[in-house]
């Protein structure tokens, strides 16, 4: 039986630092020129839209946030962008490379975290159309 690997999460967190402020502004993009924005910070490693429904009748959170694969824990990871309704209904999510082997990436291999993150910043257009779909018909 091997030994076991020590979670170090100094890598994540260094990731995480490199990026925030576009993550951020992914979360700012998709939501934008909208005045009924509550934005903040995760609880975890990313960051919240929410948008109220101008009827009351729910809102849309959306999240950009690091995820750690768990196997083992803190030595890999990706980008999820998620948009969930108000009740939880999941209306959009992306990870780059998602389902396939190349789904989790090394938190050392810098050039790979720039390509993902030009994927998810890529992707933002989706994203936005999900929310304006949503607004059109909902809100």
């Amino acid at each position: 039986m091997g030994a076991e690997l020590e979670t170090n999460w100094s890598d994540y967190l260094d990731i995480f630092e490199r990026y925030k402020d576009r993550m951020r502004a992914v979360v700012e993009d998709i939501v934008s020129n909208r005045n009924d924005v509550d934005f903040y910070d995760g609880d975890d490693y990313g960051y919240i839209g929410s948008i109220g429904s101008v009827k009351g009748d729910g809102g849309l959170c959306i999240t950009l946030r690091l995820v750690d694969s768990e196997e083992p824990a803190g030595y890999r990871g990706n980008f999820i962008l998620e948009i969930v309704e108000d009740g939880g209904t999941l209306l959009y999510s992306y990870a780059p490379f998602n389902f396939t082997p190349e789904c989790w990436v090394c938190y050392c291999d810098v050039e790979e975290w720039d390509f993902r993150m030009v994927m998810i910043e890529s992707d933002a257009y989706h994203a936005r159309e999900v929310v304006k779909h949503w607004l059109d018909e909902v809100a």
